[in-house]
């Protein structure tokens, strides 16, 4: 069966190379620039980081790692650049397709910066949605190897969100840290 979506876009790449710098920067670099968004957002937000939210953030982290683990053992997804025999526009990995890690990531990220501040959605879900047609692009992904990763982190976040934490946790940690100090420096 052919993933129409992902064959499109392989082909805008193929055929112009100035949309072929753009993708390419999508499926490879964004990530990177996504990242240092999310430690931005952490600091500047520095007042509403609690245990309870580092606490969800690693559940997240750690089901949707399970999950994608998991499923990688009963999906298998060949690649479409090795399906379909060519060579892809970038050095590419050579497992199962499925699901897709840059993905995986850049939604993790999402829901990160989401529960920092939801302001920031918009900007963290095109980055995201740039990620995703940026690995159909090149070749790296079919579009069940994308929106399954979109589906494995929120299912793990929607998991996160209702684990019950300590009420103590609830506190930001600047008021632990600034307690520190303000100890530290009295003796």
């Amino acid at each position: 069966m052919t993933d129409v979506m992902q064959h499109q876009l392989e082909l805008l790449v193929l055929n112009h190379s100035a949309l072929r710098d753009v993708l390419v920067f999508c499926a490879d670099t964004l990530i990177f620039f996504m990242a240092a968004a999310v430690l931005a957002t952490i600091i500047w937000r520095f007042s509403r980081v609690t245990g309870t939210l580092i606490a969800r953030v690693a559940v997240m982290l750690a089901v949707a790692a399970l999950f994608a683990k998991l499923l990688a053992i009963f999906i298998v997804d060949v690649r479409p650049y090795i399906a379909e025999h060519f060579l892809p526009v970038v050095p590419i990995a050579h497992d199962n397709g499925f699901p897709s890690d840059h993905v995986l990531l850049a939604m993790g990220l999402l829901v990160v910066a989401w529960w920092l501040d939801r302001r920031t959605l918009p900007f963290f879900a095109a980055a995201t949605l740039l990620i995703m047609i940026g690995r159909l692009a090149i070749g790296a992904h079919h579009t069940v190897d994308v929106l399954g990763s979109v589906l494995i982190v929120l299912c793990a976040a929607a998991i996160a969100s209702t684990c019950p934490f300590p009420a103590s946790w609830n506190r930001p940690l600047m008021l632990l840290f600034s307690r520190d100090v303000a100890s530290t420096a009295q003796h």
